[in-house]
């Protein structure tokens, strides 16, 4: 039996998250709490596994207890047994140099011995398919090979609770499937999403969502139809890519051979959406890498309206939202960040309003969602021709995915829209695929 009772919780703005939540769970029992980004999914998460505590704001006295043990009462160490966290950012708790090491070390920790470690790793690691990166640098690998990793290194603690925090994102279908499996097998399991997937259908007990600092239970989850909005075209441009070919390489590892990428053709129009899609570390980020000039190509001839560009001519009019947007933010209130692009308040005040952002707001408080939120701010105002949206859907809910694709779409901006979401793939719109290493 789990049971959280009397949890209350606010930061040291005085903005109250929590007020009084609790849950109980069964042995076995799976449940999903289904939240829009900003409504503290994360931060219940972080308090759960021992990573947000009362110096991070004014956390009251509550109860935690697993199968009768007084979770709180553990130090750090020993809670890691009873709860283990996926984080929604997969890099953010990666400190050693190799990914192997990342699997290893939890074990190391609680004095296992090598030989079992070096098995047990080697099967975690050998689950997800990250067996020939397991020398190489975490810096090195895709965002969903990052995923895979933070997945691997949580079931090498062999906890008794496991949190979920946005950890179906970025993943292909087959291994959403395959955590699927894993988290069948947990003792606890929480997961924590701003959307309905359509892998979850028939897979929880019971579902909640956040709603005045408490859990309130669903009986259903409303279906969403994703609609994008299209606007007219006042300038149409066309980008274009011919005979290309890159080679990129796990310089950390000896055991990897190089990412080998070819692309006979490609073209993106103004107003335009393309999906791009293909497996974990097919070489989706590598091509917007490429096309934004961060990567320098092998062979191959970049356009723009039939006219050659170089790299230096594709950043400034490609704009490339990364998966993980925090790289990219360095200011510390989202108003800065927004006049670090533009003085023009009237525009800050729409973006702002478009996005859903309060300006007074501090870039390192906002959710992962949120901050994928003001990342698309900073380009909607720089009004770029062509827009690389990778993995939008992650931390979001589909209600803030057309939000963002929508703004673009207003400013007549072509979209390459790269994803894993089945409900994305569905809405019919031409693209490319990734697979071996073409193209197509």
């Amino acid at each position: 039996m789990l049971s959280i009772k009397g949890l209350s919780f606010s930061y040291e703005d005085g903005e109250r998250i929590f007020d009084d939540l609790s849950l109980s769970m069964d042995e076995g029992e799976r449940i999903l709490i289904l939240s829009p980004p900003g409504s503290g999914k994360t931060t219940l998460s972080k308090i759960l596994s021992g990573a947000l505590g009362e110096d991070d704001g004014e956390l009251s006295g509550y109860s935690f207890s697993i199968d009768g043990d007084d979770v709180l009462s553990l130090c750090d160490s020993r809670r890691s047994a009873f709860v283990a966290r996926v984080s929604q950012d997969s890099s953010e708790l990666f400190v050693f140099p190799t990914l192997w090491d990342e699997v290893a070390f939890p074990m190391a920790a609680r004095k296992v011995p090598y030989d079992e470690i070096r098995m047990k790793a080697d099967e975690i690691i050998g689950y997800y398919d990250l067996g020939k990166l397991s020398e190489s640098s975490v810096m090195e690998l895709s965002g969903g090979e990052m995923r895979r990793l933070s997945l691997a290194s949580a079931d090498a603690l062999s906890s008794k609770l496991y949190i979920y925090d946005e950890s179906f994102d970025e993943l292909s279908k087959g291994y959403r499937e395959r955590v699927k499996e894993i988290i069948g097998e947990k003792k606890y399991a929480i997961v924590l999403a701003s959307r309905f997937l359509e892998c979850f259908e028939g897979f929880f007990d019971k579902m909640y969502t956040i709603s005045r600092g408490r859990l309130s239970l669903l009986s259903s989850v409303p279906k969403y139809s994703l609609s994008f909005q299209h606007a007219e075209i006042e300038e149409e441009h066309e980008l274009r890519v011919e005979n290309l070919s890159f080679s990129l390489s796990h310089e950390s590892s000896s055991f990897h051979s190089a990412l080998e990428l070819r692309v006979p053709s490609f073209s993106l129009k103004s107003g335009r959406i393309k999906l791009l899609t293909g497996e974990n570390g097919s070489g989706k980020s590598t091509f917007s890498k490429l096309l934004v000039g961060l990567y320098q190509e092998s062979t191959g001839t970049f356009s723009l309206d039939g006219v050659r560009i170089g790299s230096k001519d594709r950043k400034r009019r490609i704009s490339y939202l990364m998966q993980d947007p925090f790289p990219s933010l360095y200011l510390p209130r989202v108003r800065d960040e927004l006049e670090s692009v533009s003085s023009d308040n009237e525009r800050i005040e729409e973006a702002m309003a478009v996005f859903s952002l309060k300006g007074d707001e501090y870039v390192s408080t906002l959710s992962f969602g949120k901050a994928k939120m003001l990342q698309s701010a900073i380009y909607y105002l720089l009004r770029r021709p062509f827009v690389i949206l990778d993995e939008p859907d992650v931390a979001l809910s589909y209600a803030d995915v057309e939000k963002v694709v929508d703004a673009f779409l207003s400013t007549g901006a072509g979209i390459l829209l790269i994803t894993h979401d089945e409900n994305i793939k569905k809405m019919g719109y031409e693209g490319y695929t990734i697979s071996d290493g073409v193209l197509s």
